[in-house]
């Protein structure tokens, strides 16, 4: 429930007599329950209370006695029968709060944008929400979903993610558009053993109306979770690139700066790379079905078009997403 919070304690005042019983990741339980302390990794880690509650009003009083300023704690309800794990908070059944003004319902992050929010601070929550609401995977359908689809599937690529960010962009009246460019595939090192050297990537031109300039961005893509994890590999093995993102790469957007998580093409360590991180720029599209409706205007092949690949592609991502979930939880 928790990410790099030293200590949280029950309050011994409080009207409800429960304590810390269960743990899943860097997190100790002492003073006979009523106290957790987390280790100083940045992996999430969870804690959940003996107690059970079915109905009425309960009130808890909880001292946290130190959280890192640019981390965050959740605390919610969930139900008995979900299996506990780190992410807590992407369990289904789940509903809490947490910082930076986060609500979650039934495992989904509630945008929570209001009529008084300017088109910037409306940005900053919708790419909050796709990045970390929608963690980094694949689905059986590879690039061809909805926004819709992408909310139900429960994860996304570049592709995907980048159709969903457009979409809630221009749902609050903010311009957008894709751009499309390829990118080297040793970006997904230690997810997957690519078959070609080069990808089609997406990422956003968002507009900035207060600014009245574009900014480029797809710090949305990878989740927080698995960036912290993904990082720690990159340095442990000093690669540059690899387990979906770049070492350079930031997930954080103030709405004004080009962010990139992945397609970082201004980093000096890119003359380390064996092949160069990109060589091909597409255009800007309205979206990824414009684009390959135009496919044979750029010479990019729409893979889905072959069928043997559609329907062996649901197949390949199984151990994929697996590589993804078992780094995201180390």
């Amino acid at each position: 429930m928790a990410t790099l919070i030293h200590k949280i304690s029950i309050n011994e005042n409080s009207l409800i007599i429960d304590v810390f019983d269960r743990t899943d990741g860097n997190i100790r339980i002492e003073d006979n329950g009523r106290v957790i302390i987390h280790d100083q990794s940045v992996h999430d880690s969870a804690a959940r209370g003996r107690c059970e509650y079915s109905s009425g009003q309960h009130r808890f009083r909880f001292k946290i006695e130190q959280l890192d300023g640019n981390k965050w704690a959740f605390f919610g309800i969930v139900s008995k029968n979900a299996a506990i794990q780190r992410q807590s908070y992407y369990t289904l059944t789940t509903y809490g709060w947490a910082g930076r003004n986060q609500v979650y319902l039934n495992g989904v992050q509630n945008i929570g944008h209001s009529e008084n929010n300017t088109p910037t601070e409306h940005a900053i929550l919708i790419h909050d929400y796709v990045r970390d609401s929608i963690p980094f995977g694949w689905s059986g359908r590879f690039w061809n979903e909805t926004a819709s689809d992408v909310i139900k599937t429960g994860r996304g690529f570049c592709n995907t993610k980048s159709s969903l960010f457009a979409a809630l962009l221009r749902a609050v009246g903010i311009p957008c558009r894709l751009q499309f460019v390829d990118i080297n595939t040793q970006i997904l090192h230690g997810l997957v053993d690519p078959s070609i050297t080069y990808e089609l990537h997406t990422y956003t031109d968002f507009f900035n109306i207060e600014q009245q300039r574009w900014c480029h961005v797809d710090s949305y893509i990878v989740d927080t979770a698995l960036v912290s994890a993904a990082k720690e590999k990159l340095v442990q093995e000093n690669t540059i690139i690899g387990y979906g993102l770049h070492r350079d790469g930031q997930s954080e957007w103030n709405s004004i700066d080009n962010t990139f998580i992945q397609y970082v093409t201004n980093s000096e360590q890119n003359e380390k790379l064996e092949r160069p991180l990109t060589i091909h720029k597409y255009g800007h599209f309205a979206d990824i079905g414009a684009f390959y409706e135009a496919a044979d205007q750029h010479g990019v092949q729409d893979r889905l078009s072959n069928r043997l690949f559609k329907w062996i592609f649901p197949l390949l991502i199984m151990p994929r997403n697996r590589a993804v979930e078992n780094l995201r939880k180390r």
